[in-house]
C-alpha cells in the first residue's frame, strides 16, 4: 500500500507500507508532518 501526502507547503511524499510495518509507518508520518508544520 502506498500513501501519498501533501504538506501545507506542497511538499509531497510517499510512504510504502507492508502490513506489519503499518504502526511504524504511521509514527514516521506523524513525525514528518509535525516536523514540517
Amino acid at each position: 500500500m502506498n500513501l501519498f501526502f501533501t504538506t501545507n507547503r506542497n511538499q509531497t511524499f510517499t510512504v510504502s507500507i507492508k502490513g506489519e510495518d503499518a504502526e511504524y509507518a504511521l509514527k514516521e508520518i506523524t513525525r514528518f508532518i509535525h516536523y514540517h508544520q
